[in-house]
């Protein structure tokens, strides 16, 4: 987590860390998530992956704080333009699917989500639970670790 403090926005809202772009804890299907991203649908974040990251997890969903509940959201990793993992169709109501990547050797991480949206229909609120960059285990005699970052 960043202590750092936190951007605003005018209009619609950007990313936020720990909180959708409105300010409201993040949230799937009853599910709370004190770690992680809010986005609005049809949004794109890039990540420097400089440290060699391995791995990216994230829980992901639609926020149970969106009015829009009737559009279907999906999210995707992409790693140097390369697609790398996708969901399943997520809706307004069901439980957060897990997420996982394999990013060995990209570059530039990319986190996207896309909705059907038509006409003036709001943006739907996305939420990247608990998502983290996590190093490979040393090849080393004695206990195997890792080392996480949250995004």
């Amino acid at each position: 987590r960043s202590g750092g403090s936190r951007p605003q926005y005018a209009g619609w809202g950007g990313a936020q860390p720990d909180a959708t772009p409105f300010g409201q804890s993040l949230q799937v299907a009853g599910q709370v998530f004190t770690s992680g991203l809010g986005v609005l649908s049809n949004s794109r974040l890039q990540v420097k992956n400089d440290a060699g990251y391995a791995r990216l997890t994230a829980s992901v969903g639609v926020d149970d704080s969106t009015d829009n509940t009737r559009e279907l959201v999906r999210f995707y990793v992409y790693g140097d333009g390369k697609l790398l993992a996708q969901s399943a169709p997520a809706r307004f109501g069901s439980k957060a699917q897990a997420l996982t990547a394999d990013v060995r050797g990209m570059k530039v991480i990319e986190l996207v989500v896309r909705d059907a949206r038509t006409g003036n229909a709001v943006p739907v609120v996305a939420t990247w639970g608990d998502v983290q960059l996590t190093q490979a285990a040393a090849a080393v005699a004695g206990p195997r670790t890792s080392s996480s970052d949250r995004i």
